[in-house]
């Protein structure tokens, strides 16, 4: 006689919605709400990366399959970002674009856990995680650890006591969701030697790796990366979570095996997702040449792929304009900006109308390369672009000591222009 259809012992054990017990006690409450049990952000995304600003016509594609891997644009912008940030040395193959982070660290248990095998769990822990490892027919062992554990050799300690003969790897989230913790790098080292003596796969959580507020955070495939893979994703720092895009990188074999699980399940994530993440790696120039301008309002335009920024800057008893020129030369998430101030053709005044006396204020010129996901610019060259500056203004300042028709002001324009590739 045939079995009755049924669902199984895995699955029938999980809940059906991690933040449920919450959401009904949120309701029933009064007072003011601070909802913290969702990794969801407040902003929207910058523009640029919003659905709105991604039109068919400058994506071709836009609507259709793309490699399963991932945007190709997208996997050789991680390649970088990867390297230069993380300090991982990772290839093309290296990588794989997933729907979140979410659906990465479910192809990593897909790709490693066999029926029965256990999967060590720091905790206190983000709570997908145990269903992943159910999911696959794993079982998840809790390991009590962030709120008790002070040192190298305690860390290591905690997981050895709950090591047995199926334990299959560890997961490991830093900075830890939820307790915002950060694991020093010893200590990550000290795990990650204790995982390749006892021939563990480590699972690295890195999603909050932009939300360090004390200490520094290290990616734990730097200390076995033959055995770690290593889960980021867009959706925190970028506030772009319903776009579902991860990260997942590690050994390229292992990373192959976990692409099998994903193309046999979501495929790939959503296309228009991956552009909007490409241009999340990009350095916001303009956003980085405004902060040398703080008390000034900067403007931004796009025409025709040039994007002007208009930044004033008040020069004493004159009137004026100077010429800031960025030229952006891009390559991949990468960019050059070369800075000139050059032309500053400064008019003087009479009973109020400009004449035709004008004074060129002297040259300067400002170079610096920002790799991927910058976010600030460096100090060598932001006092450069500054002494450049405050030398044209001492040259306007010595000019209305010495004329009765002064300058009111110069203003600064700013135009970026885009080169793609090289």
């Amino acid at each position: 006689m045939p079995r009755p259809p049924r669902f199984t012992a895995s699955v029938a054990s999980m809940p059906g919605a991690v933040y449920s017990p919450f959401t009904d006690r949120l309701r029933d409450h009064t007072g003011p709400l601070y909802p913290l049990h969702v990794g969801d952000t407040w902003k929207a995304p910058f523009e640029g990366a919003r659905m709105q600003d991604l039109r068919a016509e400058d994506h071709p594609g836009l609507h259709q399959y793309c490699d399963t891997r991932g945007q190709p644009a997208l996997v050789d912008a991680l390649v970088d970002k990867l390297r230069g940030r993380n300090g991982l040395a990772c290839e093309r193959e290296s990588v794989l674009v997933s729907a979140g982070a979410t659906a990465a660290l479910s192809c990593v248990a897909g790709a490693i856990v066999d029926p029965g095998d256990e999967v060590l769990i720091l905790a206190p822990f983000w709570p997908l995680i145990r269903g992943i490892v159910q999911s696959f027919r794993g079982v998840p062992v809790e390991v009590p650890f962030y709120d008790r554990v002070g040192s190298a050799e305690e860390a290591v300690a905690a997981v050895r006591a709950h090591l047995s003969p199926r334990t299959a790897a560890l997961y490991v989230s830093t900075p830890s969701n939820p307790t915002g913790r950060v694991l020093p790098g010893d200590w990550l080292e000290a795990l990650a030697a204790f995982a390749r003596r006892e021939g563990l796969w480590l699972l690295s959580d890195e999603v909050y790796e932009d939300y360090v507020y004390r200490g520094e955070h290290v990616s734990l495939g730097r200390f076995a990366p033959e055995r770690t893979f290593s889960a980021f994703s867009f959706s925190k720092a970028y506030g772009m979570a319903g776009n579902r895009v991860g990260i997942l990188t590690g050994p390229a074999p292992a990373i192959e095996a976990a692409r099998k699980v994903g193309t046999h399940t979501v495929y790939h994530p959503p296309t228009a997702g991956q552009l909007a993440a490409v241009e999340a790696l990009v350095p916001r120039v303009a956003d980085l040449l405004s902060d040398l301008f703080p008390e000034e309002d900067v403007s931004s335009t796009r025409d025709e792929g040039t994007s002007v920024l208009a930044v004033p800057a008040r020069f004493p008893d004159g009137i004026g304009r100077g010429i800031l020129r960025a030229q952006v030369f891009r390559y991949r998430t990468a960019a050059r900006v070369d800075l000139t101030l050059t032309h500053n053709r400064v008019i003087a005044l009479a009973d109020g109308r400009p004449t035709d006396r004008a004074c060129f204020l002297n040259d300067f010129k400002a170079s610096v390369t920002l790799g991927p996901n910058a976010t600030t610019l460096p100090e060598r060259f932001v006092t450069q672009v500054r002494e450049g500056v405050r030398g044209a203004l001492t040259a306007v300042e010595a000019h209305n000591r010495q004329h009765p028709q002064p300058w009111s002001r110069i203003h600064v324009t700013v135009a970026e222009a885009e080169m793609a590739g090289r």
